[in-house]
């Protein structure tokens, strides 16, 4: 609980109303006032403050970059977005977005609450409504990561993977519990996933909605059987299997790498050729069929064996190992 208020308070003091945001108001051409400090109840009640105050303004899209950080898979929500852009048509853009001036060209932002509302105004060829303020990059995770937690239809899998990137850009995990609200071990939990599936088989399979961190935690542990991510590229890469929604593909993937393996069947003959019988090797056991004679052979003796095979013998001369 203690992340989450640290990372509300962050926002309260980014977003709050300051003189220059009224100021704002009265110039006929805007420009981002570049602001912290305050307080406010969340995010919404922030931005509703600042529009009243004149605290928003409009950037051209082609000015705003995404941030580095990746956190939400595109491919799969194409409803969602087809619906909040179609609201954006018909209504406006109603709640504005959070950007920060670009960190090496001071003539262009970067995203930090509201991509999916920049890229539908992009798409419809509209001025983005924003709140401009200076964050750090840990400030711009966090920013992040509060926008992900309002999202009800954030994946597991993205979570991770925006774990993965925050980690990846050198933040420490404290950073990353911040940013995604998470404790220690459940963080870890996140990274264990990211770590054992490669990037492009997470990307093949998608935003994997209703899929859980068990079942995800459950295909990173198969997936470093030996040939096991042979076998889910090769799945992967199907026409049929790429058609399917993402949380199919996912089900597709886990039950390949559940079927047990064919056993290895190999032919067993004595030096003249002479078939002896069959060795089938699984892959927790070893089954070998030959005659009966033989068989009872072996039977009467497979204790010996047994007690030779644990000392270290060599199996052919049945020589004990010397101390």
């Amino acid at each position: 609980m203690g992340a989450v208020v640290k990372r509300s308070q962050f926002l309260k003091d980014l977003l709050a109303v300051r003189p220059e945001d009224t100021a704002a108001a009265a110039a006929p051409s805007p420009t981002p006032a570049h602001v912290k400090s305050g307080a406010a109840r969340s995010f919404e009640e922030a931005i509703g403050r600042l529009v009243s105050t004149g605290g928003v303004v409009a950037v051209d899209p082609a000015a705003i970059d995404r941030a580095d950080l990746a956190d939400r898979m595109e491919g799969d929500d194409g409803a969602a977005f087809s619906a909040l852009k179609a609201s954006i048509a018909e209504n406006g853009q109603e709640v504005p977005v959070l950007l920060r001036p670009h960190p090496t060209d001071p003539a262009r932002y970067q995203t930090a609450y509201g991509h999916r509302r920049v890229r539908a105004a992009r798409e419809l060829g509209l001025q983005v409504k924003a709140v401009v303020r200076p964050m750090t990059d840990a400030e711009l995770v966090l920013a992040q990561g509060l926008e992900n937690s309002a999202r009800e239809d954030l994946t597991f899998v993205e979570q991770a993977r925006f774990a993965a990137a925050i980690e990846a850009a050198g933040h420490g995990r404290e950073v990353a519990m911040r940013a995604l609200s998470v404790d220690k071990t459940w963080l870890s939990r996140m990274l264990s996933v990211t770590r054992a599936v490669p990037a492009d088989v997470v990307a093949a399979i998608g935003r994997a909605p209703g899929v859980g961190a068990r079942r995800w935690i459950e295909f990173a542990e198969a997936i470093g059987a030996d040939g096991a991510v042979a076998t889910v590229r090769g799945l992967l890469a199907d026409p049929a299997v790429r058609a399917l929604p993402s949380e199919r593909r996912f089900a597709r993937a886990l039950a390949a790498l559940a079927e047990p393996k064919a056993a290895a069947t190999e032919e067993v003959t004595d030096a003249g050729g002479v078939p002896l019988g069959t060795i089938r090797r699984a892959a927790k056991r070893v089954t070998i069929t030959t005659d009966r004679r033989f068989g009872d052979w072996l039977a009467a003796r497979l204790g010996e064996l047994h007690r030779r095979f644990e000392a270290g013998s060599d199996p052919e001369t049945g020589r004990e190992p010397e101390d």
